[in-house]
């Protein structure tokens, strides 16, 4: 099963800090296991509008899986040169859809990949002989040279199916006109400025300079522009072909609520203690007297939300009366006095909070609503186009559903679209790419610059 994925930064061991590489893993599945997408989340089905819920927030580590293999109209014609061992430092490794990938963009993905399959184990690409049958007695017996060779030709089919997901982003975009303006990108550069001076003015950095860090990844300034300019055109081609239809067809079914808790799960009471000697009655006594005693501490909560609840009806301001008796630690009040609170749809919450809220009109408050948590005073907050958490995280909730974390129907539309485009995406190589290894292609190279962190940590 062929499968479409964001590759987050966290993919990638020593990948760009603080952005996620645009692409898709889109493997052919054969273990039987669920094909799950990048950053999807179950976690919690409630959004706190206190999470920044975008793509680039799930920081699923999803190592890459060694048996994945590429379509055969993508798979080189030539068997690798295993026994090549001059540095390639430059040239044409490759074409993918007419565009050229040269020896920097190529080894950026070969040495990240590497690390990510490998480690800093280097012996493990040297291969390893096995011998023995599988399930079905069949012989799976392996040369250290085969092994060697299936590991490489593993490796090299990762980022042939990495550089293809990118160019596939493009070429959507081209065929459905759309393109980043010339703010759009300079907000991307923009951007970037704003990462290095961030990274650089951060004692704990391990690197003097920004470059320094991108060097330690194999990476260079223009690639990681060029990365995060792919990034934003994704998200524009997500925004342009989805956004309208959410906005009218599921952004109706949210609503956006705060609310005041007055917590009853960590009431105490005087108790007694049942001896073992009781007798029966005299157990259910001592319990009954127990149940009571709580009762009267509850009761003594629910007092004061009475109270609360009276103040609000006489006038008082809902965002004071949050910051001054809210007990719900994932509702926060900002430096303003503002409350964020929750989006959220049918089905996330507890069933009589959920009852109480949707049945709220715009602005409106609630009696209290009494759950496991304790008692509740909830108001009901129109969701509008200027929504700020709405437009801040308009992508995601184009993407993932909040109740289960599976993608939505329009980011389904778009996988499958994607699926199509990697299908039918042309890819070439160059007579060089045949002498491509994990000796040919080094971590420290002549050519390009390398900073080893262990010398950086030292000096």
């Amino acid at each position: 099963m062929k499968v479409y994925r964001k590759i987050l930064a966290g993919l990638m061991a020593l990948s760009m800090m603080a952005t996620f590489m645009v692409g898709c893993d889109k493997s052919n599945n054969t273990d039987g296991a669920d094909n799950t997408t990048v950053g999807e989340s179950s976690a919690d089905n409630s959004t706190s509008s206190n999470d920044n819920n975008s793509t680039d927030d799930n920081n699923t580590n999803n190592t890459a899986d060694t048996s994945s293999t590429v379509e055969e109209n993508k798979t080189p014609s030539q068997p690798d040169n295993l026994d090549y061992t001059d540095e390639i430092t430059d040239g044409v490794v490759m074409t993918v859809g007419g565009h050229d990938i040269n020896m920097e963009e190529y080894r950026y993905y070969f040495l990240n990949l590497k690390k990510s399959i490998g480690g800093d184990d280097e012996t493990y690409w040297d291969g390893t002989a096995t011998e023995g049958t599988d399930s079905s007695g069949n012989n799976v017996s392996k040369t250290a040279e085969d092994d060697k060779r299936d590991k490489l030709s593993q490796l090299k089919n990762y980022v042939i199916t990495y550089l293809v997901n990118n160019y596939c982003v493009e070429q959507i975009a081209k065929d459905n006109n759309i393109s980043l303006t010339a703010d759009e990108i300079q907000a991307v550069q923009d951007k970037y400025d704003e990462t290095k001076a961030s990274y650089e003015s951060n004692e704990s950095s391990e690197y003097d300079t920004f470059e320094d860090y991108l060097t330690s990844t194999y990476c260079t300034k223009e690639l990681y522009i060029q990365s995060t300019t792919r990034q934003a055109l994704e998200e524009k081609v997500v925004r342009s072909l989805y956004e309208d239809d959410f906005r009218k067809n599921l952004l109706p079914q949210y609503i956006h609520c705060e609310h005041i808790l007055f917590s009853t799960t960590n009431v105490t009471a005087e108790t007694e203690a049942i001896p073992d000697d009781a007798t029966d009655d005299e157990k259910a006594e001592i319990q009954s007297n127990n149940d009571k005693a709580l009762e009267e501490a509850k009761s003594d909560v629910r007092k004061k939300a009475e109270e609360v609840l009276q103040k609000i009806k006489d006038g008082a301001d809902f965002d004071e009366m949050v910051a001054e008796y809210n007990e719900d630690p994932g509702e926060t009040v900002n430096e303003d006095g503002s409350v964020n609170g929750y989006y959220f749809k049918s089905g996330t919450m507890v069933q009589a909070f959920e009852d109480a809220a949707f049945a709220l009109g715009d602005n409106e408050v609630s009696d209290l609503v009494e759950t496991d948590y304790g008692y509740h005073i909830i108001k009901k907050i129109p969701i509008t186009d200027d929504d700020e958490y709405i437009n801040k995280n308009i992508l995601s909730l184009i993407m993932y559903d909040l109740n289960t974390g599976e993608n939505t129907t329009y980011y389904t539309q778009y996988l499958e679209m994607a699926n199509k485009y990697y299908d039918d995406m042309e890819v070439t190589f160059s007579d060089e790419y045949y002498n491509i290894n994990t000796k040919s292609l080094p971590e420290k190279s002549s050519v390009f610059p390398y900073i080893d962190p262990a010398v950086s940590s030292a000096e």
